[in-house]
């Protein structure tokens, strides 16, 4: 999640520690004269911050949010298999879920695994997710996996953390799951001339991606 205030700032959730301030400097290369402050929040905030006008706009997986806020997709990105590269499934160039699900799973939010366990359900009944544990924040998650305690499904745009804790990634079918990307902006409430700027940065960016 990001968030934007006064000079543009948007809230970054736990699960998109890196893109967020990626897109930051993105569009600080470009307009070196607007600071975009970026807030951390759980991916169940965000939605209140930019209602509340702590920040001007937020970046989330899609969620349901109050009447206030508008929220539009950004793009959608697809589930994969996190794992140690010396684990069994990493031998793999692509991992079914009914396999994946037969080690113990390392879970962000109750949230995300309801959402995750519906979309399984909608395949196969025979696809069950029953985590080891819940996390809140995707580098713990991380730790978990690279000390041996499970594996983990994030979305893509994770590779390079992910990469960073020296685990690997594999695409997971059967089925292919996506997440919708949001932006998140104020129904009623003028964003700010610099918010404004990044939210177009944003719209167009992902539009030619």
């Amino acid at each position: 999640v990001a968030c934007a205030s006064a000079h543009a700032a948007p809230p970054a959730p736990p699960s998109s520690p890196d893109r967020v301030p990626e897109l930051a400097a993105r569009y600080n290369e470009l307009h070196p004269g607007i600071r975009v402050h970026i807030v951390d929040a759980l991916t169940e905030q965000v939605a209140a911050k930019v209602s509340s006008g702590e920040a001007d706009l937020g970046i989330a997986p899609e969620r349901a949010v109050p009447p206030d806020v508008v929220q539009t997709q950004l793009f959608r990105d697809a589930l994969r298999l996190v794992c140690p590269p010396d684990h069994p499934l990493a031998a793999q160039d692509a991992v079914q879920w009914a396999d994946a699900l037969g080690y113990p799973f390392i879970s962000l939010s109750p949230d995300y695994a309801m959402a995750l366990r519906a979309d399984l359900a909608h395949h196969s009944e025979s696809l069950t997710l029953e985590p080891l544990t819940y996390v809140t924040f995707l580098t713990t998650a991380l730790a978990m996996v690279k000390w041996g305690r499970g594996v983990t499904a994030q979305p893509a745009h994770a590779e390079s953390l992910v990469a960073a804790y020296g685990l690997v990634v594999r695409p997971l079918q059967a089925p292919r799951i996506e997440r919708r990307i949001c932006l998140l902006l104020p129904r009623e409430r003028e964003l700010s001339p610099a918010a404004e700027r990044f939210r177009g940065f944003l719209e167009g960016y992902f539009k030619l991606a």
